[in-house]
């Protein structure tokens, strides 16, 4: 049951609207959802805990990238057994 919803939820929330502004922008729809199950693969978790999210992004064997605006600290950091990919002061910072 839960793999069911998993999917219903990744077509209606993913590929439908994906799929839609393809065809709005004359593109080809089945192109669009072919690269973005592709680009899926390169996957990143962003997140400012270091006892959840980071914990998460291990388990799943992803990059983390940290964000210090939340409740994790610069200076938590030289502990940890394994390090953020990145560490960002704040989001604003990833367009620079």
């Amino acid at each position: 049951f839960g793999a069911g919803v998993m999917l219903a939820s990744s077509f209606w929330s993913l590929l439908d609207p994906a799929i839609a502004h393809a065809q709005e922008l004359g593109q080809s729809p089945w192109l669009v959802a072919c690269l973005g199950f592709l680009a899926g693969g390169a996957l990143l978790m962003v997140g400012d805990r270091l006892s959840t999210d980071k914990l998460l992004a291990e388990n799943a064997g992803i990059d983390f990238l940290l964000v210090l605006s939340g409740e994790a600290r610069r200076s938590d950091l030289p502990g940890l057994e394994r390090q953020p990919t990145l560490v960002l002061d704040h989001l604003g910072l990833l367009d620079q």
